[in-house]
């Protein structure tokens, strides 16, 4: 235990204090490093590199805010120092400013443009922006400066699965656990690759691995659930969520998937629950209460009125504000023209519905009509565009088409065109 009197010695001086408070600070001992950094600050307030690291601490025991106050005022005082500004843009990225991230780690690299850990930091921003092709040079440039930083090979792995390049992707997260054997994340996003791969032994085993090391991850266990779901094995799946809600009691996605797997078993008024909790947590999330709405019609007993009434409360919620951004219509309104249908459904992946609907779409007059169809299933989700979907409708009926399109980013259920 740090004494209140270290400082109070002659002996010790504030180099030493800073140099004790950096040993136990690198060493993990973070509640002592902070007290050793703001016993010195107490002493020296103007002390850069305790209020740097003081930041540091702060932002990770998740006062985001506090922490980027203390560095910008390290910042204040030594403006030409590469890593506060690096530092700085971690924190800004971890509150969701990454405009702000951005900047912060362009200019540690201005100042440093040989700086591996600044080009990591980039690369992480980068990729919450949705920059993939960007987040993934940066990585390059970091990985090229520093080969052996596990961080770097795991954000390339995060920005080459945003490219859907997934064999890369696995080869990055596999590196990055090669250099940090005890490393969560990258286990998780492993995971998370092989399960759009459908390597769901592989990816069982990675998600197990991350939950091993970090028994206190809810997203692992959220995943693990997913792909144990898959697997046909439901009852070790709601263990595995309700885990995942255990850790984080406020996890809208894991109450949602367990609301889902309690549907698949029959127990609909269970699902219906834990369905309307996610909506209490997410009520934005017009996925969630789709599922409410699939789940009723299961119920033998419903009233009409019921259900109708749920579905104008779902119009009202998620439909309606779309109506300011609809653009008036510019087709060509002759009756007598060829007529473009476009119809959008998460089926048209690999679902029973969209093998069913197929023969109709092959069978419609296409010197009448010009069928498009487009898939809204998650980007990422490991239901990738089948065959049966994917093959070209006969081409003896007109010069029609029938394609997928890109998934739609919000995940919902369905979106204007």
């Amino acid at each position: 235990m740090v004494r209140e009197a270290v400082l109070q010695s002659a002996r010790v001086t504030i180099q030493q204090a800073f140099q004790t408070a950096l040993h136990r600070h690198g060493s993990g001992r973070l509640a002592e490093a902070e007290t050793l950094y703001r016993q010195i600050l107490a002493v020296q307030p103007e002390h850069a590199d305790a209020l740097h690291l003081l930041g540091v601490i702060v932002d990770h025991s998740g006062q985001h805010a506090a922490g980027a106050e203390l560095i910008l005022k390290a910042i204040a005082i030594s403006p030409s120092v590469a890593a506060y500004h690096s530092n700085l843009g971690e924190v800004y990225r971890k509150s969701q400013r990454t405009e702000e991230a951005v900047a912060a780690c362009s200019r540690a690299l201005e100042l440093k443009p040989d700086y591996a850990k600044a080009y990591n930091n980039l690369s992480a921003a980068l990729n919450d922006q949705g920059r993939p092709e960007q987040a993934m040079d940066a990585c390059r440039r970091a990985i090229h400066l520093a080969p052996d930083m596990p961080e770097a090979h795991y954000n390339l792995g995060i920005a080459l699965t945003k490219q859907e390049k997934t064999e890369e992707a696995i080869a990055a997260y596999r590196k990055a656990i090669q250099l940090r054997p005890d490393y969560p994340d990258a286990y998780n996003n492993l995971g998370y690759v092989l399960t759009m791969l459908r390597r769901s032994e592989e990816a069982v085993a990675a998600f197990e691995r991350a939950t091993e090391l970090r028994p206190d991850f809810p997203e692992a266990y959220n995943n693990l659930g997913n792909v144990l779901k898959e697997q046909g094995r439901p009852d070790d799946a709601l263990a595995s969520y309700r885990r995942a809600i255990q850790i984080r009691p406020a996890y809208a996605e894991a109450h949602s998937n367990l609301g889902a797997t309690l549907k698949d078993q029959g127990r609909l008024e269970d699902a219906i629950s834990t369905f309307r909790t996610a909506i209490r947590l997410r009520p934005d999330s017009a996925a969630f209460a789709s599922n409410v709405l699939l789940t009723l019609h299961y119920l033998p007993d419903l009233k009409r009125q019921t259900l109708a009434a749920e579905q104008r409360q779902w119009n009202h919620t998620h439909a309606e504000p779309l109506a300011k951004h609809a653009s008036a219509h510019t087709n060509d309104r002759d009756p007598q023209r060829r007529l473009r249908i476009g119809c959008i459904s998460p089926d048209f992946r690999d679902h029973v519905v969209g093998r069913y609907l197929l023969p109709w779409f092959e069978h419609q007059d296409r010197k009448r009509f010009e069928m498009m169809l487009f898939h809204s299933t998650q980007a990422g989700s490991p239901h990738r565009t089948p065959p049966h979907t994917r093959r070209p409708l006969a081409p003896n009926r007109g010069s029609g088409r029938c394609q997928t399109g890109r998934d739609d980013p919000s995940g919902q259920s369905g979106y204007p065109f």
